[in-house]
């Protein structure tokens, strides 16, 4: 009996792990030659799901499509250049794919400021993080990375047969302060 009963409840929760892997994770794609190097961040609550698409300000074509799993840690990396962003939210369960989204209650949700993603200075790059948390859902801020060079101390030793090291230098990102 108890055999059957297992049998049972493991048969009952395949379609729903299945279910669980159909939904996607992250970039969906990207339409743009530019490298994706500007950082885009999203905040949101568990229990809604978004399909979010950044759309060039001007010709309103799509640049990247990503998959946004509510309450999970998000960025994606973006090219330079303004850009609008379209959200669908609905339901995890309600995922059906790209064109269909989330069916019938599908939610449309557009960033009313245009973000622009750029260099600032020589070591500054311009991202946003989106908050899609609480009542004003639709919070754009802008998020700085400062970058510097830095001489990597394992780069000074030579490598086994050489006569002079081969000094590299790493980037280091952090936030602006």
């Amino acid at each position: 009996m108890r055999r059957a009963f297992l049998a049972l409840l493991i048969c009952l929760s395949l379609p729903l792990a299945a279910l669980a892997e159909a939904r996607p994770r992250g970039l969906l794609w990207s339409a743009t030659p530019l490298p994706r190097t500007f950082p885009l961040q999203v905040k949101s609550t568990p229990g809604t799901d978004y399909l979010l698409t950044l759309r060039d300000a001007e010709t309103g074509a799509g640049v990247l499509a990503a998959y946004v799993r509510g309450g999970s840690f998000f960025r994606v990396l973006v090219p330079p250049g303004r850009f609008r962003v379209d959200l669908a939210a609905g339901r995890p369960d309600d995922w059906r794919d790209e064109v269909a989204r989330f069916g019938p209650g599908t939610e449309d949700l557009r960033v009313d400021a245009v973000l622009e993603f750029r260099v600032i200075g020589t070591a500054r790059r311009a991202g946003h993080i989106l908050d899609l948390r609480g009542p004003a859902r639709l919070v754009a801020v802008p998020f700085d990375l400062c970058e510097r060079l830095a001489l990597a101390p394992d780069s000074l030793e030579p490598a086994p047969g050489e006569l002079f090291a081969r000094p590299r230098f790493d980037r280091i990102s952090r936030a602006c302060g």
